[in-house]
């Protein structure tokens, strides 16, 4: 028993110092084998005139001067060999145009034409309200226009204003208000400055939604609602460039991430 023994911790010490690919070599060696013999077979075939009885007749021509040909494995081969060119330039061209794309967009980037990006900074719960976050790093001034937030499930309050903050809401920083009209438009215009100094951070827009005045408390909403229940802001906006070419931000969240309310997180969604 004891030399048996030694005998597998040997074998063990050794197998865990072996790579994958030592490990597998028989395997991948069985695969070229076979293949080997294939080709040989094959090349033997041809070289013997084995598929010299594979030739056939075309049909009679209509033409009097055309004359019927033998479409013999040379022939099919050489149609066959055009077919796997082009499939082998379609897939090429397919690689080559995604890595075009991407190349312009890295282009674009560093020219300054590079999208905004539309986000959530933190969501409502627990006396805090949830504030958005829009990341300019396109050169041009981006201005909004327009919110709109629709809820397909249930009925929600509608923002009358929006708190706008370039400073993250921190101490000390310089807010302002925009008020929002029954249809959505935002008057004054709130805007995010273009990314001018390539070597400093891009400028930014945080916001949150104010309902009404007072208090704003929608726990009582909020209260046995999962988070399926979703809702999407759509925020319409622009860049004054002169071109009017609007740009739109969509983002989706859970109802109970995004009204105002005073409860803890593990009780919201709970029966109350």
């Amino acid at each position: 028993m004891v030399p048996r023994l030694a005998y597998f911790e040997v074998v063990a010490c050794w197998d865990t110092h072996m790579k994958p690919d030592d490990r597998d070599w028989t395997y991948w060696l069985g695969w070229y084998v076979a293949y080997a013999i294939l080709a040989v077979v094959v090349i033997a075939a041809v070289w013997n005139g084995q598929f010299d009885n594979l030739c056939t007749k075309s049909r009679p021509a209509w033409l009097p001067w055309a004359q019927p040909e033998e479409h013999c494995l040379r022939e099919w081969l050489s149609a066959l060999s055009g077919w796997v060119g082009f499939g082998a330039a379609a897939v090429g061209a397919y690689f080559v145009y995604h890595q075009l794309a991407e190349q312009r967009r890295q282009t674009g980037f560093m020219l300054g034409d590079g999208d905004p990006i539309f986000q959530v900074r933190t969501y409502a719960f627990d006396h805090k309200r949830t504030v958005f976050r829009l990341i300019n790093w396109n050169r041009r001034t981006l201005s909004l226009a327009r919110i709109i937030i629709s809820c397909p499930t249930v009925t929600i309050p509608q923002p009358t204003k929006i708190r706008c903050s370039d400073k993250g809401f921190q101490k000390r920083a310089t807010t302002f208000t925009s008020e929002i009209d029954a249809k959505g438009w935002l008057n004054p215009i709130p805007g995010v400055e273009g990314w001018i100094d390539r070597q400093g951070p891009p400028d930014i827009l945080d916001f949150e939604f104010h309902f009404h005045k007072g208090r704003e408390d929608f726990k009582e909403i909020l209260y046995g609602l999962s988070k399926s229940v979703i809702v999407e802001i759509v925020v319409y906006g622009q860049f004054e460039d002169g071109t009017d070419n609007e740009h739109v931000f969509r983002f989706k969240m859970p109802v109970i991430d995004f009204l105002p309310n005073t409860g803890e997180r593990f009780e919201i969604g709970s029966t109350p």
